[in-house]
């Protein structure tokens, strides 16, 4: 049985199997607080912004004094109505794999080609703040600075995240779930949180203030569902799921239940491509012609997916939404051709090495390399590269140098940034904190799913296919 306790360091309510007496009565967020030093270098996100508490929001539109969150004395009170739309519904999915057993949360729906149309911006780049005079009234945040996150999907990405969110100040991890029960309790020992088998009994809490997705892709809409029936917005891994169907039902759902979606495109997030995009907008390589990309991996890493999903969808995803983000344009035809040769005759139907050409609207052409069947001698234990060029000048990076080097007119020079999936997660705790929209959707997740079929059935099929697919 679980005791129910208030944190006397920040006023949040939790659980404990354990009798705590004597001492501080604080949440395993504040005890681990204390233990960990601020990252050198990095300012808190304390003190940047402040966490607009979804919990707290709706509380707020309840009439009842139980119901109002407590500030602590130090804390400055928030003025102003917040005004949030109450979350309180449950909807039912029906999936092929559900029609003969019990429902589970969500609705099956499917977005059309006209819905679709004009909905995602390719040459987005920055999240824009809100504007000077912009409503207080939806803006004001909570008394509340701490993020709970709850992840769902503990294997190796998972376990990538709470790695990545253990170095953010301001941000808590609450509780794990993994349909795999002795995967659940084994990382929620590990990391001293809760563990659950079902996403529902995660979500549901109230110290939970956001949810990473990171089950396997195919299995990507049901904790969907339970994170946006619960109100709370998502960080879902990539590919946003395997089918264009589940990929649309997603989007919906958490278009109807107003909650966020971003979807981890993690590149996005790694300096040295956010560069590339930059240069290319501002023209500093002229006007945009090419974008080449290369993303090959070990060929170890069937051992881990074991011919679950192609490399255009595992890996492809990545570079199909960076070409897009670059070239600032939607794709209007796919040529790929592929290799299944080492990996089929270990008994993984899936291919070796993939070449994918891609013809923009506005004439840019993408080519995309990519496999797994690099050795595991090979220095980097991978191989990248970038290459965008111009009609006055090109960028490129390679993994092997970790850098950008600018070749124009002006000269040759190089550029060096840092890693990126610790940037991801703050992009995303500081929209969940400040309301805004994350600089990936699921419109931009469902793009890159869509080009990544087109060239897996392109590679099956030996032609060229049009996108829309239909």
């Amino acid at each position: 049985m679980k005791i129910t306790y208030r944190c006397e360091k920040c006023g949040k309510e939790f659980k404990s199997a354990e009798t705590i007496t004597g001492g501080q009565i604080w949440c395993t967020g504040c005890r681990q607080s204390t233990q960990k030093p601020t990252a050198q270098g990095n300012v808190p996100l304390a003190d940047q912004t402040i966490l607009v508490s979804l919990d707290q929001l709706r509380r707020q539109k309840i009439p009842s004094e139980k119901a109002k969150p407590t500030a602590r004395p130090d804390q400055a009170q928030a003025g102003g109505t917040m005004v949030v739309p109450m979350r309180d519904f449950r909807v039912e999915i029906e999936t092929e794999q559900d029609r003969d057993s019990e429902a589970v949360l969500g609705e099956t729906m499917a977005a059309s080609p006209e819905e679709r149309a004009g909905a995602g911006d390719p040459g987005k780049t920055l999240v824009s703040a809100p504007e000077a005079g912009s409503s207080q009234q939806e803006r004001t945040p909570s008394p509340r600075t701490e993020v709970g996150v709850g992840i769902i999907g503990v294997g190796w990405m998972g376990r990538k995240h709470a790695e990545a969110l253990a170095a953010i100040p301001g941000a808590r991890l609450v509780a794990v779930a993994d349909v795999f029960q002795k995967t659940a309790e084994r990382v929620g020992g590990e990391l001293d949180v809760d563990s659950y088998t079902d996403p529902r009994e995660l979500t549901e809490r109230e110290d939970v203030d956001c949810v990473i997705i990171a089950t396997n892709d195919e299995a990507h809409v049901q904790p969907v569902a339970a994170a946006a029936s619960a109100g709370k917005p998502i960080l879902l891994e990539k590919p946003i799921a395997t089918t264009l169907a589940d990929a649309d039902q997603i989007i919906r759902i958490c278009e109807r239940a107003n909650v966020k979606l971003m979807i981890g495109f993690v590149l996005r997030f790694d300096k040295r491509y956010a560069r590339v995009k930059e240069a290319a907008a501002n023209g500093e390589i002229g006007e945009l012609e090419s974008i080449f990309c290369r993303r090959t991996n070990l060929i170890t890493s069937q051992e881990r997916l074991k011919g679950r999903v192609s490399v255009l969808s595992f890996l492809g995803v990545h570079d199909f939404d960076i070409m897009r983000w670059v070239a600032g344009s939607e794709v209007k035809r796919v040529h790929a051709e592929a290799v299944w040769n080492l990996h089929k005759k270990r008994g993984h139907n899936v291919e070796d090495t993939t070449w994918t050409l891609l013809r923009f609207q506005n004439g840019v052409i993408g080519s995309l390399e990519t496999g797994w069947i690099i050795p595991t001698t090979h220095p980097t234990k991978a191989d990248f590269k970038l290459e965008v060029t111009g009609t006055k000048g090109m960028i490129t990076y390679d993994l092997t140098r970790q850098e950008l080097m600018f070749t124009t007119d002006q000269g040759h020079y190089a550029e060096r940034f840092n890693p990126m999936l610790q940037y991801q997660m703050e992009h995303f705790l500081d929209c969940v904190r400040n309301d805004t929209e994350p600089l990936v959707t699921g419109i931009d997740g469902r793009a890159a799913l869509e080009i990544s079929l087109a060239a897996q059935q392109s590679a099956r099929e030996e032609r060229i296919v049009h996108l829309p697919l239909t």
